[in-house]
């Protein structure tokens, strides 16, 4: 069985376990934790139907709730879990019949792809446009998609060859794309050939931002709200919120300069989201 369809519902389980509740135990949900980690799940009913058909997702969805109920003591311990939740998804889509091997066999060459390949291709990478919203240009993201799938075509014989690139050529194509359309208008390159570190605003320091910097941070913050909400709830999202405010003004010596390290960037994200869980 192709293994991102299953990495796909993996990922889905973990960051919809953080929404359900408390009150369950092993083998025995509330009704409304059940019917929550429905709810949840079928809000991914597009994702699902970008590789099954629409009389699955309903059976794959019961057979997910009631093995999550099986096999977790309560709702909220599904996000710690990455194997089990990897074998729940195998052993669901299994169940309904799912299996990757037993479609027909794709006729796309290397260049010249056929549409189910190229369809597949951008309902892959259109799981991630939430994500990318947030990294780069909204507007942009569709110039990032059509470039990465055009790689894709001339490198593989067909989609199903790209996943599983061991090499991890999906994201090496995305960042090749990334820097050939260049998306990142921040890193502009000098004549020298080194990226230019920026600057910012001059009446920032470490600890002690600028009003218009910490109003750009909120204003970034703001726009990545909806997104965190619905997947963690508003309480853990202002947490996180709050923590990144105060690491990024000092750790950076103003809101531009966050691009000039971005490793720092992504620390403190995820220090910032496994503090508030």
């Amino acid at each position: 069985m192709n293994k991102a369809y299953v990495l796909i519902i993996t990922i889905l389980l973990i960051g919809g376990g953080a929404l359900w509740g408390q009150e369950s135990t092993k083998g025995n949900w509330t009704e409304s934790d059940k019917k929550e980690a429905y709810n949840e799940l079928s809000k991914q009913r597009e994702i699902f139907e970008t590789f099954l058909d629409s009389t699955q997702i309903d059976p794959l969805i019961n057979c997910i709730v009631d093995e999550l109920e099986a096999t977790y003591d309560n709702p909220d311990s599904v996000k710690t879990d990455n194997e089990s939740t990897s074998v729940i998804s195998l052993k669901c889509l299994d169940q309904i019949g799912f299996m990757t091997e037993q479609r027909p066999k794709s006729s796309s060459v290397k260049g010249n792809w056929s549409d189910e390949d190229l369809k597949e291709a951008y309902a892959s990478l259109e799981y991630s446009r939430g994500v990318m919203n947030n990294v780069i240009d909204s507007n942009k993201v569709d110039l990032l998609f059509d470039c990465v799938v055009k790689k894709l075509e001339a490198r593989y014989t067909n989609m199903d060859e790209a996943l599983n690139d061991p090499n991890d050529g999906i994201s090496n194509v995305t960042m090749e794309c990334l820097e050939e359309e260049g998306i990142f208008d921040e890193t502009q390159e000098d004549p020298n050939g080194m990226i230019k570190e920026e600057k910012g605003n001059p009446n920032s320091d470490y600890g002690n931002w600028s009003d218009s910097d910490k109003a750009l941070l909120q204003k970034q913050l703001d726009e990545m709200r909806p997104q965190f909400e619905s997947n963690i709830g508003k309480e853990k999202t202002d947490k996180i919120f709050e923590c990144i405010k105060f690491n990024f003004e000092h750790a950076f010596k103003n809101y531009a300069d966050i691009n000039n390290h971005p490793d720092v960037y992504k620390g403190i994200l995820d220090d910032c989201k496994e503090s508030a869980q």
